[in-house]
C-alpha cells in the first residue's frame, strides 16, 4: 500500500461498504472522499474509529500517515497513539527506541519530554520521573508561538501534583494550565488538537473538584462537553 488513503479504501472495498456506510457516525461522506482521493489525513480519532469499523490494525494506518516523517516522529505518532488508547506502558517501551540527541525540532522535544512525563507518571506512578520531563518540556523554549504541548506540559505537572496529594501546588498549576489554554484557544487550534484541550479541560475539572470547588468543575467540564460536541 503506497498510501494512507489507498489503505482505507481497499480496506472499505472489501468489506464491501459505500464511503457514506464507512462514515455513518463517524464524519461526513466527503470526508472519507477527501482521505482516498485528495491524501488528507484525518485527526487521531477519526482514524482510530475508521480503523475499528474497517477491521484494520490502527499500527499499519499510522505508519502510513507518518510515511513522509522522520523516524522519530513515526515513533512519536504512535506513541500519541497508544496514549490515547491507554496504552502507557507500551508506549513507555516504544519511547525508548528515540534517541534525544537525534530530536531536531522544538516541539519534537517538547512532545518527547511530556510523553516521556505522562507514560512515567501514568504507567509507573513514578513522581519525580514524571516532574522532572514535564520541567523539561516546559523549561524547552517554544517557536513564538504557543503548542498544544506548551498546554499539556503544565497539565501533566498540575496531574501529577494532584497524585501526590500536593493539592495546593496542583492548582496552582492548574490555574497556569487553564491561562494559557486560553490563549492557546484564542490564537485558533488545528481541529486535531481537539481531544487534547477537552481532556485538560477534564483534568483541571477533576482537580478542582477534589478541592471541593464544584462549580468551577462543572463549568469546565461544559466547556470540554461544548467543544467536544462542535
Amino acid at each position: 500500500m503506497k498510501s494512507l488513503g489507498e489503505a482505507i479504501k481497499a480496506g472499505r472495498l472489501k468489506k464491501n461498504m459505500t464511503q457514506q456506510e464507512l462514515a455513518e457516525g463517524i464524519c461526513t461522506q466527503a470526508t472519507i472522499s477527501n482521505i482516498e482521493k485528495a491524501g488528507k489525513i484525518p485527526a487521531i480519532t477519526l482514524l482510530l474509529a475508521i480503523a475499528d469499523r474497517l477491521d484494520i490494525d490502527i499500527d499499519e494506518l499510522y505508519y502510513l500517515m507518518g510515511e513522509n516523517t522522520t523516524k522519530n516522529g513515526k515513533i512519536i505518532k504512535k506513541v500519541k497513539v497508544l496514549c490515547s488508547q491507554s496504552n502507557h506502558k507500551e508506549a513507555a517501551a516504544l519511547l525508548k527506541e528515540i534517541n534525544e540527541a537525534e530530536l531536531e525540532t522544538i516541539n519534537e522535544k517538547k512532545e518527547y519530554y511530556y510523553y516521556k512525563g505522562i507514560t512515567s507518571l501514568v504507567a509507573f506512578h513514578n513522581f519525580s520521573d514524571a516532574l522532572f520531563y514535564f520541567n523539561l518540556s516546559n523549561d524547552t523554549q517554544g517557536e513564538g508561538y504557543i503548542s498544544i504541548y506548551d498546554v499539556l506540559g503544565l497539565s501533566g505537572v498540575s496531574i501529577a501534583y494532584s497524585m501526590n496529594d500536593e493539592d495546593e501546588k496542583a492548582l496552582v498549576y492548574t490555574e497556569r494550565t487553564l491561562n494559557i489554554l486560553d490563549e492557546f484557544v484564542a490564537e485558533g487550534y488545528e481541529k486535531s488538537d481537539t481531544n487534547d484541550i477537552v481532556r485538560t479541560y477534564f483534568n483541571s475539572a477533576k482537580i478542582y473538584s477534589k478541592m471541593k470547588n464544584y462549580e468551577k468543575a462543572v463549568s469546565l467540564s461544559s466547556m470540554g462537553i461544548a467543544l467536544q460536541q462542535l
